[in-house]
């Protein structure tokens, strides 16, 4: 089996309402469908999404990589040579997301073509998702009260609430979602980097009692000594998400030893890289959170089955369920919640399936 073509298909789908946090906003998403083609009809697909305020790419900088750099590159490679790929696509620089789409589009492929799921080649350690909702900014009292309807339609028991503008909201949100939800509910907060590390230092340990699971990014990532010192001012664990967008990067915060979690999102490391944090995470004893990209309903089922795949993962609530922000999907099928868990099937692959006509409208290239 030969790759012949890589694709790559710009197109936005507007969100509910608009989508607040420290770093940005987003009334769309507008991400890439990556899609690799071989010679004997199987095809992977995945998503890139783009995030220039984190990554620098941007819908045309992914197209624009693929379509000059990794598809000519990739073209009359066999699939399985994964290590052949990861070394064409180091030959270039930074541009995340679209090479993890195509290690993502080759696994698919991979699974399609020895008729398992992807879930299953990657460790099969179960095919269940507790989902953890990403609740938007907003009012402690709408906060707590978005909380409550999303727990009563799909089940949730975990939820990850959005900071860093407002520290006084922030800390009133937070005991007003505890006291709502009660003590048995799974809580963690993202910060996004927003406040300085002084004022994460007298801010984190005002949410102690409310018993959070970690906080994610409490001050820029670039003040390494500061997040050392946040460390020290509070019980609370943290986690590294953005600060650490590669396992390069990883490993260096793992030389740190600040923060006891660590985000993976397949979108940004694609499986192969993904496995290396695991790997890196389990030698010293940093646990791994599967996060969230703002993944559409056919992109977050990469982080499904790499989720599912493995025992660490599989601890933690994974950050999936973004999608049900999104006014519609692409999938034929749209994914079921319920009591808070996603439950993945058997089909071959990441189990995709295009709904083509949704796509024609979403496209962003006619």
């Amino acid at each position: 089996m030969k790759i012949t073509a890589v694709s790559a298909i710009p197109f936005a789908i507007p969100m509910r309402q608009v989508v607040k946090f420290a770093t940005g906003q987003l009334d769309r998403i507008e991400h890439i469908l990556v899609r690799v083609t071989t010679d004997e009809g199987v095809v992977g697909t995945a998503e890139a999404p783009a995030r220039p305020m984190v990554y620098g790419e941007s819908t045309r900088s992914i197209v624009a990589a693929i379509e000059s750099w990794f598809a000519p590159a990739l073209e009359g490679l066999d699939p399985y040579a994964l290590e052949h790929v990861s070394h064409r696509l180091a030959r270039v620089e930074h541009n995340p997301t679209a090479k993890g789409a195509i290690d993502i589009a080759l696994h698919d492929i991979i699974g399609q073509a020895a008729g398992v799921p992807c879930w299953k080649l990657l460790g099969g350690w179960g095919n269940g998702v507790r989902m953890s909702h990403i609740l938007g900014l907003g009012s402690p009292e709408e906060v707590a009260a978005q909380a409550l309807e999303l727990r009563e339609r799909y089940g949730f028991t975990a939820f990850k609430l959005k900071a860093g503008i407002d520290p006084k909201r922030d800390t009133a949100m937070v005991l007003a979602v505890r006291k709502a939800l009660g003590p048995d509910t799974f809580l963690h907060v993202d910060v996004n980097h927003g406040y300085s590390s002084q004022l994460a230092c007298r801010i984190l340990p005002q949410w102690e009692d409310s018993e959070i699971a970690w906080v994610e990014e409490p001050c820029p990532g670039v003040d390494e000594r500061g997040r050392a010192f946040v460390r020290q001012s509070t019980r609370l664990p943290l986690m590294a998400d953005e600060s650490c967008i590669t396992p390069a990067a990883v490993a260096a915060e793992l030389r740190h030893g600040v923060c006891q979690f660590m985000s993976i999102k397949t979108a940004r490391t694609g499986f192969t890289g993904s496995r290396s944090i695991l790997a890196m995470c389990a030698e010293n004893a940093v646990a791994p959170v599967i996060g969230s990209q703002g993944d559409s309903d056919f992109g977050m089922l990469a982080g499904a089955h790499f989720y599912c795949a493995h025992r660490a993962t599989s601890a933690w609530p994974g950050e999936l369920s973004f999608f049900l922000d999104m006014q519609n999907g692409l999938l034929a099928e749209a994914p079921q919640i319920r009591d808070g868990m996603l439950e993945l099937s058997d089909r071959p692959g990441l189990g995709i399936v295009i709904d083509e006509d949704r796509l024609k409208h979403a496209r962003l290239d006619h």
